[in-house]
């Protein structure tokens, strides 16, 4: 068969109480073995039982693998909206959650992050990221996590 190859990339930007721009990070991430099923099935047009991938996880832990099934430390969940790419982009699949003022409800250093296919649930983790450095995040500070799949090339 052909290898569609998918790619992924994650960019986290970090908002003061006043909504300006205090950070800015890239960081690579990837696809967990449970991931790359669900992947396969969804693009099998099959229902999926765990749902749409529609939840983000941060936490500050590390060192999750391709076989973990969730986040080291979690501290907060949210839920997370999609979008496909438009023109030569067609072939991205965009997902962003916000994480506002008081998520988590202390102050912490955010170390990793997941996809999940529950924003309320445990569900499947599709991908794992790891922050290095940590980003901290105070409770007046929003976080938005953009994580971006591309199929194939473009």
């Amino acid at each position: 068969g052909v290898n569609l190859g998918i790619g992924s990339i994650v960019n986290v930007m970090l908002f003061d109480f006043l909504g300006n721009l205090v950070g800015s990070y890239t960081c690579t991430n990837f696809l967990t073995e449970l991931g790359e099923a669900y992947l396969a099935d969804r693009l099998s047009d099959r229902n999926q039982a765990d749902g749409d991938i529609d939840g983000m996880e941060i936490g500050k832990g590390t060192g999750q693998s391709r076989t973990s099934t969730g986040l080291a430390t979690s501290l907060a969940r949210v839920s997370a909206t999609v979008a496909q790419g438009t023109g030569g982009d067609d072939n991205d699949v965009i997902y962003t959650a916000t994480f506002g003022t008081s998520v988590p409800a202390t102050d912490e250093t955010i170390t990793e992050g997941a996809l999940f296919s529950n924003p309320t649930t445990l569900g499947t983790m599709i991908n794992y990221f790891e922050f290095s450095p940590g980003i901290f995040k105070a409770t007046t500070m929003t976080l938005v996590i953009t994580v971006t799949f591309t199929v194939g090339a473009s």
